[in-house]
């Protein structure tokens, strides 16, 4: 068995008890981001999205389109999905449901589904929450259940929006609340057992601006101090115990605009970054392992002629992750930047369906050190390209994107024909 320590910090947790789940912010403010938690701070791997060697382009097509975004935004309750294929072995998926309905004009019940599946990550988080209002304020308290009674997490809310468009949140999550309550009161599960030496807390802020559905501006930030907890693996596995730090943070900006008629745009811009350190309990080397990753990302679109609609987008994106307790003369860094450029053009067909053409280039620069039994996989440095169609489909509430992507360069893989990677996207407002 692999050292449960090294696997662990620098390619993530898969065990069930110790999947990764996302708070849903979605359920507190329409349109906000998924925000992170510590199993996703725990969980996260830079190094696997080379596993994919267009990750570049792979995340810009599952990433919803501005109009999508925006009629998101407006409305309460709804149902979306994006997914398809990364790689051979894996189709990554996101999917987001969240209902919200007025008890009485003061009480107001919440409830949010989001499942994150992927090459780094395996989530599946369920919300429910209450908001009382008072005084222009909506207050209450949420808990994210978890099969693992450990993994359950409890918090406080509250927002506070005005009448010009302004929206401010923040709330607080006690993170695996219930995991001194569950920890030695099983004798028939042999499991991993966790005691926190520090509590876990998390903290959320968020403001947005509003001014329409095509013109809005909005701020997330997250930070999870760093903490420290005891991991004790059931002892048939001969593993040690791990004494480990965890701690991580995220920011997020997001926009969009119309400065001109017939022309739109939507930006992103976001930043994380953690840190896992485990340090065994047995003559093991300790692993220490830093991630870091930010992504900027704008989408435009302009009338053309004849009811063309002209779209570009541009993505920048690099990520890192290290070991900083690595005793080699040379010690493990792995660095990725990629830029994912986008032309083409989109039309109404009929008056359901939307057709939309194009080309997406990727250039990737990959930069590793570190002894040869620590490197990682990857595709190296390279460029990628391919042509991709798109059809939308709409018809009473709900709309749907097929995309197909061609490629136009040799794969280091096996591919059918000319396909690259295909695409769906789902979305329905209630």
């Amino acid at each position: 068995m692999a050292n449960l320590a090294r696997f662990v910090a620098r390619h993530g947790d898969r065990r069930p008890t110790l999947r990764a789940l996302l708070v849903i912010a979605a359920v507190v403010l329409p349109g906000s981001p998924a925000r992170a938690s510590i199993e996703d701070f725990e969980s996260w791997d830079v190094g696997a999205q080379e596993g994919d060697d267009e990750y570049g382009l792979d995340s810009y097509f599952l990433a919803f389109s501005p109009e999508w975004e925006a009629a998101w935004m407006e409305s309460g309750d709804g149902a979306r999905s994006s997914m398809g294929s990364t790689v051979n072995e894996v189709w990554e998926m996101r999917n987001e449901l969240r209902l919200q309905r007025d008890l009485n004009p003061r009480l107001r019940f919440l409830y949010g589904f989001t499942q994150n599946q992927g090459l780094t990550i395996d989530d599946e988080q369920h919300l429910l929450g209450l908001e009382v209002e008072r005084g222009g304020f909506w207050f209450g308290p949420f808990a994210r259940p978890n099969t693992s009674k450990e993994r359950l997490d409890a918090g406080l809310m509250v927002r506070r929006a005005w009448s010009g468009g302004l929206e401010i949140r923040a709330s607080v999550s006690f993170e695996d609340w219930n995991s001194d309550h569950t920890n030695g009161r099983s004798d028939v599960r042999q499991r991993t057992f966790t005691d926190f030496i520090d509590p876990a807390r998390e903290w959320h802020f968020g403001v947005r601006q509003t001014w329409s559905a095509r013109r809005w501006v909005a701020v997330d930030a997250v930070r999870l101090p760093e903490f420290r907890r005891r991991i004790q693996p059931p002892a048939f596995t001969g593993e040690p115990e791990i004494f480990r730090f965890v701690g991580g943070e995220t920011w997020s900006l997001r926009g969009a605009g119309d400065p001109l008629p017939g022309l739109t745009f939507d930006v992103l811009a976001e930043r994380k970054e953690s840190r896992v350190a485990d340090f065994p309990s047995a003559t093991i080397a300790p692993v220490d392992m830093r991630r870091e990753a930010w992504k900027v990302r704008t989408r435009v679109s302009h009338d053309v002629a004849a009811g063309f609609l002209g779209r570009w987008g541009l993505q920048l994106r690099g990520a890192e992750e290290r070991d900083d307790a690595g005793a080699a003369a040379v010690p493990y860094r792995l660095e990725v930047e990629d830029v994912v450029a986008t032309v083409g053009t989109r039309r109404g067909i009929l008056s359901w369906l939307t057709g939309e053409l194009g080309y997406g280039h990727q250039k990737t620069t990959i930069r590793q050190d570190g002894p040869d039994s620590e490197q990682r996989f990857t595709w190296g440095t390279r460029t990628e390209n391919r042509l991709y169609l798109i059809a939308e489909l709409k018809t009473l509430g709900l709309t749907a994107r097929f995309i197909e992507t061609i490629e136009l360069d040799d794969e280091g893989y096996s591919a059918v024909s000319d396909h690259d990677k295909g695409f769906i996207q789902i979305q329905a407002d209630f």
